[in-house]
């Protein structure tokens, strides 16, 4: 039984595209407005494991994209 297009639920991907979201917004809201070098480390260290996080994160989005990919051979002809 093949899925049509109305089917397709990505339910997951939605999931961690929600996660990625969120780190980003903490990551934008939690600069530091001060020239302390300290507190400028510490925001350039969480940002890097973000940045690690969401590419984890977007090779499982793609993996789960590729396995959960159908083939549709079909083409939409209107009618004349």
């Amino acid at each position: 039984m093949s899925l049509t297009p109305k089917e397709i639920k990505f339910e997951e991907e939605i999931k961690i595209l929600n996660g990625i979201y969120s780190d980003m917004l903490e990551a934008i809201h939690a600069k530091p407005d001060t020239t302390n070098v300290e507190e400028l480390n510490n925001y350039f260290g969480n940002v890097y494991g973000i940045l690690n996080r969401t590419a984890l994160r977007v090779k499982d989005i793609k993996n789960l994209l590729e396995r959960d990919k159908k083939f549709i051979h079909e083409t939409w002809n209107a009618p004349a």
